[in-house]
């Protein structure tokens, strides 16, 4: 007798963690790298300012901010950039000379720690918080 089945493969937690360890390798420039290419690319071809803080307890960085005025994204966008693993969200497939390819690369970011999207559109604050196992919460207001 024969039986087939069929199905789709199972991403868990410890996998995103995994692949976000392997993609950052324990370098936090690889993060840096990452959330000021695409504070750069947020801006297009406007010009504008990108801030970097670290800040530091006890004479050992706790947290590192890299923020932007750029173009902002609504709480619907930032939900479909930084809670969808591959999705096609940089503008790249459309053609705009962004870097963003793979649909990862800020996620990624939470091989670090608890990773916070915060912006401004349209007189919106929302802010998308990514934890280190993949899990998300986001809120607007």
């Amino acid at each position: 007798m024969t039986s087939t089945k069929s199905g789709k493969i199972v991403y868990t937690e410890r996998a995103f963690e995994q692949d976000a360890d392997l993609a950052m390798g324990n370098d936090i420039v690889r993060a840096l790298v990452e959330l000021i290419t695409n504070a750069d690319d947020a801006y297009g071809s406007n010009e504008g300012g990108i801030e970097v803080v670290v800040t530091r307890s006890a004479g050992k960085p706790v947290s590192v901010a890299v923020g932007d005025r750029a173009k902002g994204l609504t709480p619907a966008d930032l939900e479909a950039c930084f809670g969808v693993l591959g999705a096609k969200t940089s503008g790249f497939a459309e053609g705009e000379r962004v870097r963003g390819l793979f649909g990862r690369g800020a996620k990624d970011t939470a091989a670090f720690g608890r990773t916070v999207f915060e912006t401004i559109k349209d007189d919106v604050y929302a802010v998308f918080e990514l934890a280190r196992s993949g899990a998300w919460t986001s809120e607007s207001r």
